[in-house]
């Protein structure tokens, strides 16, 4: 199958990703085992606009930098898959649908859920049980942004995405 990006998308794509980088190398609360940050909405953003392919290349190429960039990131792991997976999940279940508040409701609870979950299982095998101190802030931290997120991606869809949606259609 060949898709081809019009200057427009690609535009999009980069400034989508630019502003994850910069949500996460840059604005974001971080130690060696805690990450607080909303580099995860413009990516979730990202895979309701693209395809899966182009969310799984602009979730590597945030993870790229953020490797480059970060004194805490040093290598490419489960948390690369992580940051994939908030490009990829929203645009294998949003992508050219219909969007609807429980669904991206069940989008980000699932992504949130498995980020948690890949991070985790990274964590415990870089420190092993003391990995296990961090759980209840890490988990509190991904309860307290899901609404903030859903709320986000649900603004976004309608008062920006939606017609920019029907503009491409017309044409």
């Amino acid at each position: 199958m060949h898709t081809r990006l019009s200057t427009r998308s690609i535009t999009r794509l980069a400034l989508l990703v630019s502003m994850s980088i910069i949500l996460k190398s840059f604005m974001s609360l971080e130690t060696g085992v805690f990450r607080f940050s909303f580099f995860d909405i413009p990516l979730m953003s990202l895979g309701m606009m693209f395809d899966p392919f182009s969310a799984i290349i602009a979730g590597f190429i945030v993870d790229f930098v953020h490797v480059l960039i970060s004194p805490f990131a040093f290598t490419f792991n489960l948390m690369t898959v992580s940051t994939i997976m908030w490009a990829l999940i929203p645009s294998l279940v949003l992508y050219r649908k219909t969007v609807t508040l429980p669904k991206i409701i069940v989008v980000v609870i699932f992504t949130s859920l498995l980020a948690f979950s890949l991070n985790s299982l990274q964590l415990y095998l870089w420190v092993g049980e003391g990995m296990f101190a961090q759980v209840p802030l890490r988990l509190i931290t991904a309860i307290l942004k899901m609404p903030l997120q859903v709320m986000a991606l649900h603004v976004l869809y309608h008062r920006v995405l939606v017609h920019s949606f029907t503009l491409v259609k017309e044409r």
